[in-house]
């Protein structure tokens, strides 16, 4: 009896000694505060057709679209935008004395957003609307940049593959709202001048990203 307690006092011991040697690491800290995310995107906007105020026809022409997006989200059922948004395109207008006068432009989206999401797994299918202003910057001599107060909607969702990136695939809705007497997409200088719309730019379009969480 007593060798067996000198051996199990033994083992005890040296238990003790390789755990004061090998302390188990520290618990990692838990981040404080909602999910952040980054989201690097890409996609394609249809065409548009808008009617001039002298009877004329404008287009917006189609083609790739390219962005990012910082999104919040304070509980999983809600989300907060940042969005950036860039097209490069060639619009054309033709009215009485011109016809099919072409110009390179760029459409620049600078947006705030607000997401009702339904959570499903990894999953998140949600609508929303934005709403901020767009740049229309003209490539061309003679032609001035145009602010637009826009406005716009989305629906889509987002699937996570891993705890930290996820993809997003969305169908999306923007409208630069055109005013009485307002410019066409690119200004009233050079050939353009004088023309403006009756109707409001619709551009929509389909895009896909990368979601990364930053916190």
């Amino acid at each position: 009896m007593t060798v067996l307690l000198f051996v199990a006092h033994t083992c005890l011991a040296q238990v003790d000694t390789s755990a004061a040697k090998n302390p188990p690491p520290p618990p990692k800290p838990q981040s404080s505060g909602p999910p952040i995310y980054f989201t690097a995107t890409g996609g394609y906007v249809f065409k548009d057709k808008v009617t001039l105020d002298n009877g004329g026809t404008g287009y917006i022409g189609d083609g790739f679209v390219w962005g990012v997006i910082l999104t919040i989200e304070p509980v999983p059922r809600f989300s907060f935008d940042l969005k950036y948004h860039h097209q490069d395109f060639t619009g054309s207008y033709s009215y009485s004395g011109i016809t099919n006068k072409e110009v390179d432009a760029s459409a620049n989206y600078i947006m705030l957003g607000f997401n009702k999401q339904v959570p499903m797994g990894d999953s998140r299918f949600f609508t929303g609307f934005d709403i901020g202003t767009c740049l229309f910057s003209p490539k061309s001599d003679g032609y001035s940049d145009v602010w637009k107060f826009a406005v716009g909607g989305k629906l889509g969702v987002k699937v996570f593959i891993t705890p930290k990136v996820g993809i997003l695939v969305q169908t999306n809705l923007d409208i630069p709202v055109q005013f009485v007497s307002g410019g066409l997409y690119f200004g009233t200088g050079g050939a353009g001048a004088g023309v403006s719309t009756s109707s409001s730019i619709t551009q929509f379009g389909f895009t896909g990203g990368l979601i990364f969480r930053l916190k």
